[in-house]
């Protein structure tokens, strides 16, 4: 798989969960998110036009902490969904020219992503499209840095695909459904559903280390 371009994978998420989102009623928008706790579908799209102004404007104190993605929906928790769209759809831009060249914050485009699959799974949606999650997990197993300096190395096999994540000598192997590994990789899955996946090795130090902000404490079923 080539480059990939990360500003068209940010833009083509956010065109279709504003699509998604803007055809919502108000109990819809008010439907809970289990992928991010106490949150709703309002406070995605809020902390979503957040991130995107706060980074457009270089207002990053406090990222990527859990009081800024607060910040993120406490302010924008009164306006309207149409607005919270009009701003975010105002910054978009500014945030795609961040997400090109060699020093492009990828971060961004793995966030909207991520938020996109976590609000079609609250409201009972299929996945999303292959061709989105598989692009974003090879990016994230490319480029992945290796665990304990490279002593400690996972050999990923996930929808026909291996990746060795780490410089080492293989230390556990796992047999995972991509999508499962993708949305594990952002916090999404718990300990105990990790560990049903196929592993040789022992999987306890991937477990802990291969969620970017952690696993979540509870299991996490989607469609």
């Amino acid at each position: 798989m080539g480059m990939v371009r990360l500003d068209l994978v940010y833009r083509a998420s956010r065109l279709r969960l504003s699509r998604l989102v803007r055809e919502l009623d108000a109990g819809q928008l008010d439907t809970e998110v289990p992928a991010c706790p106490r949150w709703h579908v309002r406070d995605v799209a809020a902390h979503l036009a957040g991130v995107a102004h706060d980074f457009a404007t270089d207002r990053l104190d406090g990222s990527p902490d859990p009081l800024w993605t607060r910040r993120h929906v406490r302010e924008r928790h009164r306006l309207p969904m149409a607005a919270v769209l009009a701003e975010w759809e105002r910054w978009a831009p500014r945030v795609e020219r961040l997400l090109v060249g060699p020093d492009a914050r990828g971060s961004l485009a793995h966030d909207m992503t991520q938020h996109e699959a976590d609000v079609r799974a609250a409201l009972g949606l299929p996945r999303l499209p292959g061709e989105v999650w598989h692009t974003m997990l090879d990016e994230l197993c490319r480029t992945a840095e290796p665990w304990h300096d490279g002593a400690c190395t996972l050999v990923v096999n996930a929808h026909g695909r291996t990746w060795w994540l780490g410089g080492g000598a293989p230390s556990a192997e796992v047999d995972v459904d991509g999508y499962e590994l993708w949305r594990a990789w952002f916090g999404r899955r718990s300990p105990a559903q990790m560990r049903a996946w196929q592993w040789q090795g022992e999987p306890g130090p991937f477990i802990t280390q291969l969620p970017v902000f952690g696993p979540r404490d509870t299991d996490l079923a989607e469609p």
